[in-house]
């Protein structure tokens, strides 16, 4: 009785989290529902590139499937990578707001520097996608390239508590998808683009399995590893920001829990509207969605 009662409370408070959210989302002049306007689109297929380890082993493929129908879409430093002017993806998605803030410690700085330059030297088409709130900023640092446009991805999302209202939030884009991974909210906007099928490459979502902890100091050592650079043991790795506060493991496991909820939530809302879902990721932790091998056997 007393579970019954909890769930009953939680889906209380989420109804008004969802009004109080939605009201002032309209307030500030938002559409009700979220409007996705990549409709467009006359590529039915994407491929969304992921930076994990694993993207070294499908790059070989992954350049032997690309055609002119399907979309490329890379993420975060994908760009700093040697495949980048090989694949040349007409997509390039910043959702981290690492990427437009001013607090930031000197080597995300340098980094950021070296993908903007990155991208105010491309020579092909490239449509660079971001949230409202890091649009000028980002326009401000590679405008002059004519090759680059913008698209502004309306990102509205609030913590529900329930499994249930999370789900019919995010299907009906009352919401958009909690930002807690560049690929996940990049996936969330692609399944509402009209593509036919999305097949995911580099997508390892295996960082939590190298979570440490030093035995003498109770610091969280992560070793971070991404297709384009070596793996490093880092202490508190991850800070990103001055003055920020070192994460405690149950905070970083809490992530890695709301990441793989997230997806399986996807999952679900891309069988709903008829959305084939691929992970064709050599190595990768995430069983939402049926493998390559598994979609090519039937």
């Amino acid at each position: 009785m007393k579970t019954s009662i909890n769930d009953y409370l939680k889906m209380i408070l989420d109804i008004l989290i969802i009004f109080i959210t939605l009201t002032k989302s309209k307030i500030k002049d938002f559409s009700i529902p979220i409007k996705i306007s990549f409709n467009n689109k006359k590529n039915k297929k994407c491929f969304l590139l992921g930076n994990g380890p694993s993207l070294n082993t499908d790059i070989d493929k992954i350049i032997n499937l690309t055609d002119p129908s399907t979309d490329i879409y890379a993420v975060n430093y994908f760009g700093r990578s040697r495949f980048f002017n090989k694949l040349k993806p007409n997509y390039y998605f910043f959702s981290d707001k690492m990427f437009w803030s001013k607090d930031l410690i000197e080597k995300v700085k340098k980094d950021n520097e070296d993908i903007f330059n990155i991208l105010r030297n491309v020579n092909w088409k490239i449509t660079i996608i971001c949230p409202k709130e890091g649009y000028d900023f980002i326009k401000n640092q590679i405008f002059e390239n004519k090759n680059l446009s913008f698209y502004v991805v309306p990102i509205r999302y609030s913590n529900l508590l329930t499994e249930k209202l999370t789900y019919l939030s995010i299907k009906n884009r009352f919401f958009s998808i909690p930002n807690v991974n560049s690929v996940i909210t990049l996936l969330w906007m692609s399944i509402f683009s009209r593509y036919k099928k999305i097949t995911l490459y580099g997508c390892d979502f295996s960082a939590f399995k190298t979570l440490m902890v030093d035995q003498k100091t109770n610091e969280i050592i992560v070793s971070t590893k991404h297709f384009y650079g070596n793996s490093s043991a880092e202490k508190n790795a991850g800070k990103k920001y001055l003055g920020q506060k070192d994460k405690p493991l149950s905070v970083r496991l809490f992530q890695v829990h709301r990441a793989f909820r997230q997806l399986d939530i996807l999952a679900k809302v891309s069988r709903e509207l008829s959305v084939e879902v691929i992970n064709g990721s050599s190595f990768s932790f995430i069983d939402s969605f049926p493998r390559a091998n598994q979609v090519s056997k039937k």
